[in-house]
């Protein structure tokens, strides 16, 4: 068994050569949580919503600019990805983390990041920040408030980093369907449900075939952003 982030889906494109097939030597156990970025911006920044900030982004091509974690990182690929949904080009300035992103876009060097919620809320609280659009189909309840990207003109928008636990593909079935079932019964218990919820991660229940079907569909998707973005497997 191996605990596992979306970087298992994405490394297919930004990997010259992995040394194992992601689809066919992993089956995939089960999809436990997943958390959503945050389009944030600094307080006073002159973009009200997220369409504000697109539009702007189109009548200035290349000179808005967010900052991420790094070339190929999460926080990097969902930038890209709501470049290539709104069909304009942003500047990425990539950092040695996405924390570092976001300190500069509350001093006012760069425009916006896009960084998970745990990271984000301590700084909205603060007033340092706003929040413009969340990545996730549905708004999160701890910031109710706070519109989705597909809300905002790109419907379907969904960018979330995920966390899971994949398996040896030659695990037998009857194996496979035991652990799968007593991890949806840890996955309900409240206590696991309140953790993950106080790390700003939202608690998610996929197992098996369904789950299998995700990761494909997830390497299909993260793999035309990569592409999109004119990245180059290393």
């Amino acid at each position: 068994m191996m605990f596992v982030s979306s970087s298992h889906a994405v490394n297919t494109s930004l990997r010259a050569r992995l040394p194992y097939n992601t689809e066919t030597d992993f089956a995939g156990l089960a999809l436990l949580a997943s958390s959503p970025s945050l389009v944030v911006v600094r307080h006073d920044h002159p973009a009200r919503s997220l369409r504000d900030l697109l539009a702007m982004a189109k009548t200035q091509p290349g000179k808005i600019s967010y900052g991420s974690a790094g070339v190929g990182a999460a926080t990097h690929l969902v930038g890209e990805y709501l470049a290539m949904e709104a069909a304009v080009r942003m500047l990425h300035i990539p950092y040695k983390g996405v924390q570092e992103a976001v300190t500069d876009v509350a001093g006012g060097q760069i425009d916006l990041a896009l960084p998970p919620i745990a990271l984000a809320l301590p700084l909205i609280k603060s007033g340092r920040i706003r929040a413009l659009a969340v990545t996730s189909p549905q708004r999160v309840p701890s910031l109710a408030d706070v519109p989705t990207v597909a809300e905002q003109g790109l419907a379907g928008f969904d960018y979330r980093i995920w966390y899971a636990l994949v398996m040896s593909a030659k695990t037998p079935r009857p194996a496979m369907e035991a652990l799968a079932q007593k991890v949806v019964q840890v996955s309900e218990e409240k206590e696991v449900i309140d953790r993950l919820s106080s790390q700003g991660l939202i608690p998610m229940v996929m197992t098996l075939r369904d789950f299998d079907k995700f990761i494909s569909a997830e390497i299909q998707k993260l793999g035309q952003i990569v592409r999109a973005s004119g990245m180059k497997p290393e």
